[in-house]
């Protein structure tokens, strides 16, 4: 998939950090108890904006879940950075949060209000 120049720009920033640039990278994530997910609206504005669907003329992809989007995903930065309120679903805080690029990350939660970590190695 081609994006648009501003959609690339919203996945990478640069940011100078002691005189030195440092790629990030904008994640969401919700910030409160209940989980991650979009609104009926954020639902449609995502499968249009991504080209998934077109309005009136295509139908709703029938493996389509919002958990399935990747959390770095421009789109749904962008979505968010515009109107976490409207497109973030029922119960969920949605918010960007940037971090260094070449950190290997996941999202991390308690009860569904989560936070972005650090990969390491972890055993049990």
């Amino acid at each position: 998939m081609i994006l648009p120049l501003g959609l690339l720009l919203l996945f990478e920033q640069q940011t100078n950090v002691g005189g030195e640039e440092i790629s990030m990278v904008k994640i969401v994530i919700n910030t409160t108890w209940g989980g991650f997910g979009l609104s009926n609206i954020g639902d449609i504005a995502y499968l249009e904006r991504s080209g998934l669907i077109i309005h009136g003329v295509t139908s709703w992809p029938s493996d389509y879940s919002d958990w399935d989007i990747s959390r770095n995903d421009p789109v749904l930065v962008q979505l968010i950075e515009e109107d976490a309120e409207l497109y973030g679903g029922r119960g969920s805080r949605l918010r960007v949060i940037e971090i260094p690029d070449d950190v290997d990350w996941e999202i991390s939660d308690y009860d569904g209000q989560e936070h972005i970590a650090e990969k390491h190695r972890t055993w049990s």
